[in-house]
């Protein structure tokens, strides 16, 4: 599994809430709605999954508001917030039939940590 030392839980809390306040203070919510969402979204996802016992070291990278997980070569679980809805989606080429694979996934808010440590079990290729 390839993580990244340089992302923290915090960095990534810290991210989504210089986002928010820089949409709050530029007068422009209704104008950037969707982003403040997905700000808030991740960043209150965030706050859980860091508490998860299995994920607590298994900080993702957060890139364009998602966060990203790379449990094998050519695989990642990407976690989403779009418009209320957690989605997870899985792509590249599966680590055991390495035949190319994409799935998508809506999850509840409470559900999110357990779905995403579950499927870096399922395709981790260093377990």
């Amino acid at each position: 599994m390839k993580t990244f030392p340089d992302f923290t839980w915090e960095w990534i809390i810290q991210g989504c809430e210089y986002s928010v306040n820089a949409i709050h203070e530029s007068g422009e919510t209704k104008k950037y709605k969707n982003q403040l969402q997905r700000a808030e979204g991740i960043r209150n996802v965030t706050l859980e999954l860091r508490t998860h016992p299995q994920l607590e070291k298994l900080v993702p990278m957060m890139s364009l508001m998602c966060l990203w997980w790379f449990p094998a070569e050519n695989f990642q679980i990407i976690l989403e917030y779009i418009k209320g809805k957690y989605v997870i989606l899985l792509c590249g080429t599966h680590p055991l039939t390495k035949l190319p694979t994409s799935e998508k996934k809506e999850v509840a808010f409470d559900q999110v940590a357990n779905e995403v440590y579950a499927l870096i079990q399922k395709y981790r290729d260093d377990a």
